[in-house]
């Protein structure tokens, strides 16, 4: 025999159901009713919201005192009441911070940078020498007595006049300078006459445009120079303050010299995130296809563990330093894991 609902309750089956639907309704409104008194469950409440205002406020207020950012970013990453994504954005502020505040993370003497030794399962067996790995370069030395390094580094008019010229004279196909431009800097049909201009109008009467982009150029050789021009830039869509994750490669595993001119995020600029950041290697990696292909580190079979942080070098840009050379067989490199620079010219 089926015992009726509400039997032995005193409470008729169907008063009871009422009863319960009632309090159901109450309980929990249909967050998709049209109704202007429905409230959704996973509406916000007030206190929630004025919680979530103080923290923004609390962090604003510290901004003056990196320090003391650094404290708030690293309580907020740990608060419970903050979003996933705000979680994540504070730890990729604070990574960005970080890489500005902590003087271990700069490579000012290339030179005494550790070498990682390559594990034998990649290593196609030729030991790197020295002279191979990265160094820099002064504007000045390539131009002596012309006074270029101090106007490169002092006026940024200057700089955004080289950059417009340079695609000009080399017919790029748009003249954005928020956009990358690849070229081939050995172009022999123009003498840079736009360069020569800019120069010109800086008072520098002795460096033709023409002068200015092959000696560049003429730093490039080793096994092979592809006589390509690179100009890579920052636009608004990932511009500076990313913070990455480094994508070690190589773009041919040859012994082939790569160089760099940056163009620093302000006059008088001194710090990282201009250059590329590099590693020296032991020896020379196998290649993953024809020798001269791009080598990318992450794809090697199994893949190899991260490289430690003790061996990422990360270049100086200076008055002085302008300029990064290295053999792209001797180094593994990758955009830097914070940006900070208007572009960078990369001669190969």
């Amino acid at each position: 025999m089926v015992t009726p609902v509400g039997a032995g309750t005193g409470v008729p089956g169907s008063r009871r159901m009422a009863r319960l639907g009632s309090v159901r309704a109450r309980a929990s409104p249909n967050p998709f009713s049209t109704s202007s008194k429905a409230t959704s469950p996973f509406a916000e409440k007030p206190s929630t919201r004025r919680k979530k205002t103080q923290n923004r406020k609390r962090l604003d207020d510290e901004h003056e005192d990196p320090n003391a950012l650094l404290d708030a970013l690293e309580r907020r990453v740990r608060w419970s009441e903050v979003s996933r994504g705000e979680r994540e954005r504070a730890r990729r502020r604070l990574l960005s911070i970080a890489s500005r505040l902590e003087p271990s993370r700069d490579t000012p003497d290339l030179d005494a940078a550790p070498v990682w030794m390559v594990p034998p399962d990649l290593s196609a067996g030729a030991p790197i020498t020295p002279d191979l790995y990265p160094r820099t370069v002064s504007l000045d030395q390539l131009f002596p007595g012309t006074g270029l390094g101090a106007a490169y580094n002092s006026d940024a008019e200057f700089r955004a006049a080289l950059r417009a010229a340079m695609r000009y004279d080399l017919r790029a196909a748009t003249r954005s300078k928020g956009s990358t431009c690849h070229k081939v800097w050995k172009d022999r049909s123009t003498d840079f006459p736009r360069l020569t201009e800019a120069l010109r109008r800086r008072g520098l009467e002795s460096i033709t445009g023409g002068d200015f982009v092959l000696t560049l150029g003429s730093l490039c050789g080793g096994e092979a120079t592809s006589g390509s021009l690179l100009e890579i830039v920052n636009n608004a869509a990932g511009g500076r303050d990313r913070v990455l994750v480094h994508s070690w490669h190589q773009d041919s595993g040859r012994q082939q010299r790569t160089v760099m001119l940056g163009f620093p995020p302000k006059s008088g600029f001194e710090g990282t995130g201009v250059f590329s950041h590099c590693v020296k290697l032991s020896h020379e990696l196998k290649p993953q296809g024809r020798r001269g292909e791009v080598v990318q580190f992450e794809l090697y079979d199994p893949r190899p563990r991260e490289i430690p942080e003790e061996y990422v070098i990360r270049p100086v840009y200076k008055e002085g330093a302008e300029i990064l050379v290295y053999h792209d067989n001797a180094v593994l490199h990758s955009t830097p894991d914070y940006i900070d620079r208007e572009a960078v010219w990369r001669f190969m």
